[in-house]
């Protein structure tokens, strides 16, 4: 008799990422877990007894993964440029993880920027709007949202109909946006 496999929760959180990509969140179940490592229902029922469960965490792995990508630039000088369009490239080229991850019910929290700023993505824009601009923190925190929901419309517009927004032309509007709020506090 062969050796029993281990599952591991990262088998099962590729697994359901995979599934993501190809049919969206839906898609995700136990079975369909199972079969796509080779494996019966029982592993991935012992980790995530139930579907919320499983899909909850999908959405906070898919989060975890997005980011990390996010801060392995975090030392380019043009961090807040990548980060930016690194949500944009998501909406275009992987419509149904930016759906997961923005669109979806399994986002914590009810306040946007609050929620945001669980992530170390944020932080490390909302330091440097600070440094860079000598904002209060207050100041950058307000930019900060509004820029990342200016960031997050022209995704959401390019993940859900066939809007065709180039890199240059939405970081041109960031930018500009960007630019004119920042002007708006030192006249």
């Amino acid at each position: 008799m062969p050796p029993r496999q281990r599952i591991t929760k990262e088998m099962i959180m590729e697994a359901a990422l995979n599934l993501v990509r190809e049919g969206g969140i839906e898609s995700v179940n136990s079975r369909a877990v199972a079969a796509k490592i080779g494996c019966s229902t029982q592993p991935v029922f012992s980790q995530y007894p139930t579907m919320e469960d499983l899909r909850q965490a999908v959405h906070d792995f898919s989060c975890n993964e997005f980011e990390q990508g996010i801060l392995a630039e975090k030392d380019n000088i043009e961090f807040f440029k990548i980060s930016c369009l690194s949500l944009i490239h998501l909406a275009r080229n992987d419509k149904n993880v930016f759906s997961l991850i923005f669109l979806s019910t399994y986002c914590a929290g009810s306040e946007f920027q609050l929620s945001r700023m669980n992530y170390k993505t944020n932080q490390l824009l909302l330091n440097h709007l600070i440094e860079s601009h000598s904002l209060t923190k207050g100041d950058a925190l307000n930019i900060l949202e509004r820029i990342s929901l200016l960031v997050h419309g022209i995704a959401s517009l390019i993940a859900t109909t066939n809007a065709q927004y180039s890199d240059n032309k939405a970081w041109g509007i960031v930018q500009k946006t960007l630019t004119d709020m920042i002007n708006g506090l030192h006249p």
